[in-house]
């Protein structure tokens, strides 16, 4: 994988593992967390850096809204190809 760097990827995996909600994220600017559209409508994405994202779908339940309970992991794709 080209450009692809593993160790901020293991970053932004543990930056998941510790959200406890989906607005958990919105803070982390670096991860440019957001809803995909088009085809890829339902799937929800964050920057692994310049070149890779994580798609994931993330399952709702609990007391509070959007709280994470299962993130599966989608895919790894290369934004730009």
């Amino acid at each position: 994988m080209d450009g692809f760097y593993a160790p901020s990827y293991k970053t932004t995996i543990d930056k998941l593992r510790v959200a406890n909600k989906i607005e958990d994220l919105y803070p982390l600017k670096s991860l440019n967390y957001e809803k995909l559209s088009g085809d890829k409508k339902g799937l929800e994405s964050v920057r692994v850096n310049d070149k890779y994202r994580i798609e994931f779908i993330s399952s709702l339940e609990g007391e509070e809204p959007n709280t994470i309970t299962i993130c599966e992991i989608v895919e790894l794709s290369n934004h730009y190809s």
